[in-house]
């Protein structure tokens, strides 16, 4: 009683290659379209194109779910920088959608080329990524290093999941099995794993008494830290396994576990909030400074 619409046949010239973490991304794959069109034409021949979308006509429309709205959004916009290149890659772009809903206006950069951070940042979210691969150029930007560690040492928020906590290291080890010098804001180093550490789907809870409630998340990564940090608690969906993560210290939330905000939007409302009130603070201390400043008055300087 089920009719054949096809096959998909192996077709060794087009596979696409994986690695540590998944496939390779598609700047990297030499002829990508070349590859596509080829696979394109063997489809064309092995698959009922016709029978596929006479199918798909008959289907019942799929319900449109309108964005969920969360009754928060700041009055006015906070600049939040991203690190976004070849180490830094892997993005929910419904995380985005959701910040900018809330009052975020995203600021990208490369730690990779860039010398400093952006000017004018409220606040900074690094990403996970590839940073293993990249640790010789990551070292060598010492510049960009700095700007990232003065800028959460002088009090703006920032979180960082994965890749980005790695980076944050005083040290990490890159895919040759070089330690390479990293952020230095996290104590510790990074270190690779024969196998894949904590992986999965798992529900954080602060320890900090926070009431966040459960936060929906996720690990997946090849490498481990000697500081993964102790303000949360990660437990299994199904069975009794849990473990300590996350460094919550003051306005920086880094860790391994991967974010969702539709997940649990309390996560994004905290740090949009932390990003305003540091704005306020670097406008009431601008003021400050001007006013030492400033010309005199009467021979007193103000």
């Amino acid at each position: 009683g089920v009719v054949v619409l096809g096959y998909v046949p192996r077709v060794e010239d087009c596979v696409i290659e994986s690695r540590h973490l998944g496939l390779v991304l598609p700047e990297e794959i030499p002829m990508l379209k070349e590859r596509l069109q080829k696979l394109a034409r063997v489809l064309e021949e092995t698959l009922d194109v016709d029978a596929i979308v006479g199918l798909a006509e008959r289907a019942p429309d799929v319900p449109e779910e309108k964005d969920p709205v969360y009754g928060f959004r700041l009055s006015k916009p906070v600049r939040v920088g991203v690190a976004e290149d070849e180490a830094f890659c892997f993005f929910y772009k419904d995380n985005f959608r959701l910040l900018r809903k809330m009052g975020a206006e995203l600021v990208f950069f490369s730690p990779l080329r860039d010398r400093r951070l952006p000017e004018g940042l409220d606040g900074l979210l690094l990403y996970g990524g590839y940073p293993e691969l990249k640790g010789r150029e990551l070292e060598a930007n010492e510049s960009m290093r700095a700007s990232v560690r003065d800028a959460i040492r002088e009090g703006m928020p920032c979180m960082a999941e994965c890749g980005g906590f790695m980076y944050l290291h005083e040290e990490m080890e890159d895919m040759d099995g070089q330690m390479r010098r990293m952020a230095g804001v996290i104590p510790g180093r990074v270190f690779r794993t024969p196998r894949l550490a904590r992986f999965g789907y798992v529900y954080l809870e602060s320890r900090k008494g926070r009431d966040y409630g459960k936060i929906p998340a996720h690990e997946f990564h090849y490498f481990d830290s000697t500081s993964c940090g102790e303000d949360f608690l990660a437990s299994k969906p199904v069975g009794k396994r849990s473990w300590s993560c996350i460094h919550q210290e003051g306005r920086l939330l880094a860790g391994f576990p991967h974010f969702y905000y539709y997940g649990n939007p309390r996560i994004p409302e905290e740090f949009l909030e932390n990003c305003r009130a540091y704005r306020q603070e670097q406008r009431k201390a601008g003021a400050a400074g001007k006013g030492r400043t400033g010309r005199k008055v009467r021979g007193t300087e103000r």
